[in-house]
């Protein structure tokens, strides 16, 4: 069954080479796209959701020893799944065992055993891991079959390999054909086309992109535009996991939009309820309707099994509509405060005119309605006759007596 990996429980290792010491190895400057594009992907909500700590990227790694630490680190650490990802040239060792070394940026061609990771020590590592599902991609090449913008190596040579119980392969090659690396491209044409199906999704498929969806759809948009076909290895029910939520999947797209709804709809109540507080702590005996706070429980019911949305939906908007109601019967007992404290202070200002503001009845009038105005909490019924006062003694202006 389809799940997506238990953020707090995984770890991702990203490693991409773009740049080397051997002037044997060309460059790959597309291989600095496809780390920052898949730790965006990964680390997103909609894609697997790690934490930032739980993705490591390591860029331009000098030494095997430093890939071998990051790879060991993250292996002690996950439980669930386990994803190392490699960009970069791949060399193989043909007059001895055909052994395939992952170069890293001081590796040197003629000395690969001391200078590159041989896949038999990070296959023994992702052997050994405890994680639940164990994810390799490798996006890699030879520089002996390098040409300008391409990598390449055959196909069965890079999954035999790597070939482990219990692990998901994915491989940018297909069999004696090469991978490639436009040149000016942001990534290589295998990452690329990952990036692009994380993130655009497929149509007509399930909400969530399995590995082994992932992996279709890889080999069905690179063999129609005649490319290099990826290879894939996988035991067990490994293909069932998930990298990301699926953007084209109605499903998917519904519930997004559902749930940005449900948000607003605790935005909305979060500001009903600070001026239902206000108006509480301001006004005395505000008349208010009922004060409910729907969207924690809305929540709850959309991340259940099986959710009927569409009443989900129907709730939804009725909540919405009713803490704005509850949000407007809080806000008029403090509007009307505001106008009466207009009220006494326009009044105020005729008196000044009418040279009467210093008469003491004038004065008490206005002292009276100004302190139940600015007390807390206001008696609005009795702030309002005291403005009514002052209002008719200012009227009356010079015929009220001294």
């Amino acid at each position: 069954m389809a799940r997506l990996p238990d953020p707090a429980r995984s770890r991702a290792v990203l490693i991409g080479v773009d740049s080397y010491t051997d002037p044997t190895l060309s460059p790959l400057p597309s291989v600095a796209g496809n780390l920052a594009g898949l730790r965006d992907l990964l680390t997103s909500p909609h894609g697997t959701g790690l934490p930032d700590e739980h993705c490591v990227v390591l860029s331009n790694p000098r030494t095997p020893v430093a890939v071998d630490e990051a790879i060991h680190t993250a292996a002690a650490e996950a439980e669930d799944m386990l994803l190392v990802y490699y960009a970069g040239h791949g060399e193989v060792n043909w007059r001895e065992n055909s052994e395939l070394y992952l170069t890293v940026q001081d590796t040197n061609t003629r000395l690969l055993g001391s200078s590159a990771v041989p896949c038999a020590r990070l296959r023994r590592t992702l052997r050994d891991a405890a994680a639940r599902t164990r994810v390799l991609v490798l996006d890699c090449c030879f520089a002996g079959r390098a040409i300008t913008g391409a990598m390449g190596r055959p196909a069965d040579v890079l999954v035999g390999s790597v070939d482990v119980e219990g692990i998901f392969v994915l491989a940018a090659v297909g069999e004696n054909e090469a991978a490639m690396a436009p040149p000016g491209e942001d990534h290589t044409l295998f990452t690329g086309e990952l990036v692009k199906i994380l993130r655009d999704g497929i149509a007509n498929e399930p909400a969530l992109l399995t590995l082994e969806i992932i992996y279709r759809q890889l080999k069905a948009v690179l063999a129609r535009a005649a490319k290099p076909e990826p290879s894939a290895s996988r035991m067990d029910t490994v293909g069932d996991l998930a990298l990301a939520h699926n953007p084209a999947n109605w499903l998917y797209r519904r519930l997004s939009a559902l749930r940005t709804d449900i948000e607003d709809l605790a935005a909305a109540e979060a500001r009903t309820a600070a001026d239902y507080a206000l108006a509480l702590d301001k006004i005395v005996r505000p008349e208010l309707p009922a004060l409910a706070l729907a969207a924690a429980a809305l929540r709850a019911r959309l991340s259940g099994s099986d959710p009927d949305l569409d009443a989900v939906a129907r709730d939804t908007a009725a909540a919405l509509a009713e803490t704005r109601r509850v949000r407007a019967a809080a806000l008029a007992p403090l509007e009307l405060r505001d106008r009466e404290r207009g009220r006494l202070r326009g009044f105020q200002a005729i008196a000044v005119r009418l040279k009467i503001s210093e008469k003491p009845h004038i004065i008490a009038k206005y002292e009276r309605a100004e302190s139940l105005l600015w007390t807390k909490p206001c008696d609005l019924a009795a702030a309002g006759r005291a403005v009514d006062d002052f209002q008719n003694a200012v009227i009356e202006g010079e015929d009220t007596p001294a």
